[in-house]
């Protein structure tokens, strides 16, 4: 007689975490930087979106370093410094999202800095995003966390309006 109290094993696969989980989790393992341009260059590759990336990326084995991944980036990844998505963008935090696109001088710390302040003088600022691919959401408390940021895209992509572009960009 099987025993009543006992629960049912579960089968957890390896994909039962959320992506950004996974991305974060294999980059820690291999030592990679936590650099918002190397997230997206996991994600890219761990969530099959881009197989070229994803092979070049594998290519690399154990021989991982942060000018190799600084290259695959440029070669595989959309630049946020191109005029042509910074005016999407634009054009999708103003019409669809109703927000203030507000450019300020580079720099991370410099832009994280002027949300703050944006938000002491009654300004709602949400999100300071850099070029570079720093960003910072008021709700984390503006930590530069690029693991955070992607699990929160991942988590609202059905309702992300920049998503049928961005797949195109």
């Amino acid at each position: 007689m099987q025993n009543a109290s006992k629960a049912p094993e579960l089968a957890v696969s390896k994909n039962a975490l959320p992506i950004a989980m996974r991305v974060a989790n294999a980059m820690h393992k291999i030592g990679v930087v936590g650099l918002p341009r190397n997230y997206e260059i996991f994600y890219g590759a761990m969530s099959g979106t881009n197989p070229d990336l994803q092979k070049e990326l594998f290519e690399l084995g154990n021989n991982i370093d942060q000018e190799k991944l600084d290259a695959i980036f440029a070669k595989h990844c959309a630049r946020a410094d191109d005029e042509k998505l910074v005016g999407k963008i634009c054009d999708a935090i103003e019409e669809k999202l109703g927000g203030v696109h507000h450019r300020f001088q580079r720099g991370y710390r410099n832009v994280i800095n002027e949300a703050i302040r944006l938000n002491t003088t009654g300004a709602e600022s949400w999100l300071a995003l850099e070029t570079s691919g720093h960003g910072a959401l008021k709700e984390n408390y503006f930590l530069d966390d690029g693991a955070y940021q992607i699990a929160k895209a991942e988590a609202a992509a059905s309702a992300n309006p920049f998503s049928s572009w961005l797949a195109a960009a």
